[in-house]
């Protein structure tokens, strides 16, 4: 039996499905924005619920470091009670390139060329933003960006709208780059399907640095350094690039584990000093441990590299997260230790370690070696800035003294 429906109903449900359409069409209109010609477009992220961090399932027997895990727990769920704007994409080079026009700012301190080996490179000074080691063009991501470098950009840019641009919370990031996902990444946890949504490292060009470590991408992005920006599918936000492409700068302080947390999207800022501060997201040349949307990174606010960038936030209406009060993880109690070393070394340096046992930019135990690496930088220069010009040679005797019996060296 053939079914005909009736004419007006035909008519009703086309006028209803047209309605829809351009319901959801003005819904996206709405929620996105641009202040100015050069500025990047913001969308609007609405308040919500979501986890944050990653359970063991996620991080256990892939060959990584123990510290990986315990870096990112506990899994607790963080209540955004505002509705704010994030950059639809990452800043652009041409974005940061009106800023510099603009402003004048000059950089200093060279870029790390990742050519010469990433674990172990140092800033090269004719490596910077616009000339990062390879091609970009003005709707690459800007790269080679400090943390200082992308505050000075919010802040002109705030300046420049009225608007009050700003680094997202570490909190608002994930948030945002979950988009409701819960899994390893916004599009689920098949790996496979990584080179559809992300610009991330594969397996044509990634090395094991240990034994059985589960890390390259089994798929092929097409783009052996950093891609146009957009060049991939959305997230459920409509957020490009949330993974992969260079990693993003957020406001807060690093801690090790979100012990003590804020939840309610605040940055964890118990110090608006402290040097060392958390990236997300990972980069074109990450692997899977530091490309997750739960992976975290502490890096120096002066540290540049050519997969470092960052992405703008802007409170809206007047609504935003509280200000941060929660307290810093502490240092680790040594036996032996005074009271005012350790608290010389929250004060200084408790970002430089993991997990309280090892001390990242610190490849050498001896009391000598340990010193210079104190008041010289890390021989990783992103891993522990020097500290030789604010610190007295007994305060840099004392912190390695501290670093040696935390780290069970003497």
């Amino acid at each position: 039996m053939v079914r005909r429906f009736h004419p007006v109903l035909v008519l009703a449900v086309s006028l209803l499905a047209a309605s829809c359409v351009r319901e959801r069409t003005a819904t996206r209109a709405d929620n996105e924005f641009r202040d100015c010609p050069d500025c990047p477009v913001m969308l609007r992220i609405p308040p919500g619920r979501s986890t944050m961090g990653s359970p063991p399932a996620e991080t256990d027997n892939r060959g990584w470091p123990p510290q990986t895990g315990g870096n990112e727990r506990p899994v607790h769920e963080v209540a955004i009670g505002y509705a704010f704007a994030l950059g639809k994409h990452e800043v652009t080079r041409g974005q940061y390139a009106a800023f510099v026009a603009a402003t004048g700012r000059t950089d200093t301190g060279g870029c790390v060329d990742f050519r010469a080996g990433m674990a172990n490179s140092q800033p090269v000074a004719t490596r910077n933003w616009e000339k990062p080691g390879f091609e970009q063009t003005d709707e690459h991501p800007a790269s080679c960006v400090s943390w200082q470098d992308a505050q000075a950009y919010t802040a002109w840019l705030a300046a420049k709208t009225g608007q009050p641009y700003r680094l997202p919370s570490e909190a608002e990031w994930e948030y945002a780059g979950r988009a409701g996902a819960t899994a390893m990444f916004p599009w689920g946890d098949e790996l496979g399907a990584t080179c559809t949504y992300a610009n991330a490292r594969a397996a044509a060009n990634w090395t094991p640095s240990r034994p059985g470590e589960e890390g390259p991408f089994p798929c092929d992005d097409g783009y052996e350094n950093s891609a146009p920006v957009g060049s991939f599918r959305p997230n459920g936000f409509g957020l490009y690039d949330m993974i992969g492409n260079v990693f993003e700068w957020t406001a807060d302080c690093n801690h090790t584990g979100f012990d003590g947390a804020p939840v309610d999207g605040s940055a964890w800022i118990d110090d608006p000093a402290c040097v060392f501060r958390i990236m997300k997201g990972g980069s074109f040349a990450n692997s899977l441990r530091q490309a997750r949307l739960a992976a975290r990174v502490g890096r120096p606010v002066s540290g540049r590299a050519p997969m470092l960038g960052f992405r703008v936030a802007r409170s809206l209406d007047g609504a935003g997260p509280a200000a941060a009060v929660a307290a810093s993880v502490s240092a680790v109690d040594v036996a032996g230790v005074p009271p005012e070393d350790v608290a010389l070394f929250n004060a200084r340096c408790a970002a430089c370690h993991v997990d309280g046992r090892s001390f990242a930019g610190v490849y050498g135990r001896d009391q000598a070696t340990v010193e210079q690496v104190i008041r010289e930088g890390g021989t990783n220069s992103m891993s522990m800035p020097a500290w030789g010009a604010e610190l007295s040679a007994d305060e840099i005797r004392r912190l390695a003294v501290y670093v040696r019996r935390a780290a069970g060296w003497e």
